[in-house]
């Protein structure tokens, strides 16, 4: 069985004096399960590039809530979720340290 990962980015790398924490989180499922999620998203009338914060912001001003509807398709189709975030400040201090720059200069060119 092959999983696929949607994934999205929350925060900027280039830039912790601005945000504290970068965050990326997705969902875990099989390409037959993306399709159907895919199908079932289009037949809600869901945007393509919909924005949980601008549904959040459309649920508060009492019009249908896509929220719910989102996470209806999400628990109906997917099989896991994957979160990660990180702290932006002790990310930097622990790169800058000498021990540790030269193993993270390596990981750029992979």
């Amino acid at each position: 069985m092959n999983l696929q990962v949607c994934m999205d980015e929350s925060g900027n790398w280039g830039d912790c004096d601005t945000d504290s924490v970068f965050v990326i989180a997705g969902f875990i499922s099989t390409a037959e399960r993306w399709q159907a999620f895919a199908d079932a998203w289009i037949k809600a009338g869901l945007a393509r590039d919909l924005k949980m914060a601008k549904a959040m912001l459309t649920a508060s001003k009492g019009k249908k809530n896509i929220c719910n509807v989102v996470t209806s398709l999400v628990v109906t189709h997917v099989m896991g979720r994957v979160e990660c975030a990180v702290d932006l400040q002790a990310y930097r201090r622990y790169a800058r340290s000498e021990e540790h720059t030269s193993e993270l200069q390596s990981l750029r060119h992979l």
